[in-house]
C-alpha cells in the first residue's frame, strides 16, 4: 500500500480550535506512543537522501516496528510496511536491530490525537520537549493506484482548516531540532540495552 501523507505545525491556540473542529464531525482516540527512530549517522544529523524510515514503536502497549520508504522530507507518497509483535519482546528486538546495524536512535514520547473522517485520517502529534504541534493528514491508496484525487483530497482539507504545508525544510529542520535534543540521542552500541527498557518499561507498556 501507498501511505499519502501531508503535514503541518500548529501552535497551542490553533491546536485547542483545530481539536475542538474535528470532535464536531469525529470520534477522538487518544494514543501514548513511545518510539525509537533509527538514524544512519552517528553526529545525528537527518540524512536528506535516506529512504529507508525505520521504526520500533509502541502504541498504548501494543509494539510495532515500522518500515516507510521513499523520501521522508519531501514526498507526500510512501510505502508502508507494519509488523505487530508482543511488547514484551522490546527489548530482543532492539538487540536484534542493533547487531544488524541500527544502531543509532532517537527517541520520542508523543500524546497523538487521531480522527477518522471520510477516508482521511488526521493526527496530531504533541512531542516532549517540544511546543509546537505536529499535524499529519494521511490517505491510503492500493499500490498502482493514481493518487492524484487522494491528494486533491488532501489539499483541499488543508485549505478548509486554514492548515499551513510543512515543507521539506521546514520537516528537515523540525527533525534536526528534535534530533539536536541530547535527552533523545542513544548509541545502542554503547549502552546496556537491558538497562534502558527496564528505565523506560512504563512509557514502552504505556502506562506514562
Amino acid at each position: 500500500m501507498i501511505e499519502i501523507e501531508k503535514r503541518s505545525l500548529i501552535d497551542k491556540v490553533k491546536f485547542n480550535q483545530f481539536r475542538s473542529e474535528l470532535r464536531k464531525i469525529s470520534d477522538e482516540s487518544v494514543q501514548k506512543r513511545f518510539t525509537v527512530v533509527f538514524v544512519e549517522r552517528e553526529d545525528f544529523v537527518p540524512d536528506k537522501n535516506a529512504t529507508n524510515d525505520f521504526k520500533l514503536r509502541t502504541i498504548n502497549g501494543t509494539g510495532e516496528l515500522v518500515l516507510k520508504q521513499g523520501n521522508w522530507h519531501s514526498s507526500s507518497e510512501r510505502k508502508e510496511f507494519t509488523v505487530k509483535y508482543d511488547v514484551s519482546t522490546f527489548g530482543d528486538l532492539l538487540h536484534m536491530l542493533v547487531a544488524l546495524g541500527r544502531k543509532y536512535g532517537v527517541t520520542t514520547y508523543v500524546n497523538r490525537y487521531k480522527y477518522i473522517i471520510g477516508d482521511l485520517t488526521i493526527t496530531i502529534d504533541s512531542y516532549d520537549l517540544m511546543s509546537d504541534y505536529w499535524v499529519e493528514i494521511e490517505k491510503v491508496v492500493m499500490d498502482g493506484e493514481d493518487t492524484t484525487a487522494a491528494n486533491s483530497e488532501i489539499d483541499a482539507f488543508m485549505q478548509e482548516y486554514n492548515l499551513d504545508f510543512l515543507d521539506s525544510k521546514g520537516t528537515v529542520d523540525y527533525i534536526t531540532k528534535m534530533n539536536n535534543q541530547e535527552e533523545r540521542r542513544v548509541l545502542f552500541d554503547k549502552v546496556d540495552i537491558q538497562k534502558w527498557v527496564e528505565e523506560r518499561i512504563d512509557y514502552i507498556n504505556g502506562l506514562k
